[in-house]
C-alpha cells in the first residue's frame, strides 16, 4: 500500500514495501504529467511498535531520486499517517541518517522537535556568496543556505547551481523579514526544485534568525504553500514546529 499526505502543499508519497530500486521508482512516482506527482517519497521501517517507546526508521528520497536525510514537512506527514493507524500513540521516535526527530500530536497537529543542528559557515567559507551577502550555512538534518532580505536572484541562483560551489548541492533559503515574529521564505529544495514550503527551511531560517538577533521566538513563518509556527523549548534548547498534515489518499501498488 503506498500513502499520499501533504503539508503545507509539499506532498510524499509513503510506504513500508520494499523496493529492489528507489531511486527510479521514486523518480517514476513522483513525474507530475506522467506519474502520480509528489515532491518524494519516504519508505519506513518500524523499529519497536509499543505505546510507549515507538521507534521507526525512514528512508527519504526526492523527487529526482536522491537521498535526504531530513524532511520537517515529510516527516510530519509520516506521522500523521502513523497517528492515523495507531490511535493510542502519543509520540514517535523517527530516525534517519545519523539524526532523531521527536515527533508529538496535539489534536490535529503535529509538533515535530530538532534536538541539534549545525554551523556550516567555516565548510563554506569559500563561497562567495557567504562573504558579500548576508548568507548563512546550517545543517538541521539537511543543509542550507539561508539569505535574508536582499539578493539578486540570478545571480545567487546560478551561484547554487555551479557544483564547484556546492559539490552535493544545498538547499537556498531565501527569507524576508516582515518584523521581528514573522518571515516570509521562499526555498529552493536541493533534489526538488523551488517547492510551495520546506519545513527544514522554516527551522533553519528561524534558528540563524534568532541567532542574529533579527528574530524573537515564536516566529511565524509565511511561504506560497502556508503559515507555520517555529517555537523554542526553553526547557531543552530545542526548537518546534507545528504543521497540520493532511491525509489525500492510499493505493495498492505491488513495487519490484
Amino acid at each position: 500500500m503506498i500513502y499520499k499526505l501533504h503539508s503545507l502543499h509539499n506532498d510524499f508519497f509513503i510506504t513500508n514495501q520494499k523496493s529492489q530500486n528507489f531511486k527510479q521508482f521514486t523518480i517514476d512516482l513522483c513525474k507530475r504529467k506522467t506519474g502520480f506527482g509528489a515532491d518524494g517519497l519516504i519508505y519506513f521501517k518500524i523499529k519497536d511498535s509499543s505505546i510507549d517507546n515507538f521507534i521507526i526508521e525512514a528512508f527519504l528520497y526526492n523527487q529526482d531520486g536522491s537521498k535526504a536525510g531530513f524532511s520537517g514537512n515529510g516527516f510530519s506527514c509520516l506521522a500523521k499517517l502513523l497517528f492515523l493507524q495507531n490511535p493510542k500513540l502519543q509520540k514517535i521516535e523517527i530516525k534517519s541518517q545519523n539524526n532523531k526527530y521527536s515527533v508529538s500530536k496535539n489534536k490535529s497537529k503535529i509538533l515535530l522537535k530538532l534536538d541539534s543542528y549545525f554551523d556550516l559557515n567555516q565548510k563554506y567559507k569559500h563561497s562567495s556568496i557567504y562573504k558579500e551577502n548576508n548568507c548563512f550555512h546550517i545543517d538541521v538534518g539537511n543543509e542550507h543556505a539561508v539569505i535574508f532580505n536582499t539578493y539578486d536572484p540570478k545571480y545567487i541562483e546560478s551561484h547554487f547551481n555551479n557544483l564547484n560551489n556546492y559539490p552535493n548541492s544545498i538547499n537556498v533559503d531565501f527569507v524576508k523579514v516582515i518584523n521581528s515574529s514573522k518571515i516570509e521564505l521562499d526555498v529552493i529544495e536541493r533534489g526538488c526544485g523551488r517547492t510551495a514550503a520546506c519545513s527544514s527551511g522554516a527551522l533553519a531560517s528561524t534558528i540563524i534568525g534568532h541567532q542574529k538577533k533579527l528574530l524573537i521566538l515564536p516566529v511565524n513563518i509565511s511561504q506560497k504553500g502556508g503559515d507555520c509556527i517555529v517555537s523554542k523549548n526553553e526547557t531543552d534548547e530545542s526548537f518546534c514546529i507545528e504543521l497540520n498534515p493532511v491525509f489525500i489518499g492510499q493505493v495498492e501498488y505491488e513495487l519490484k
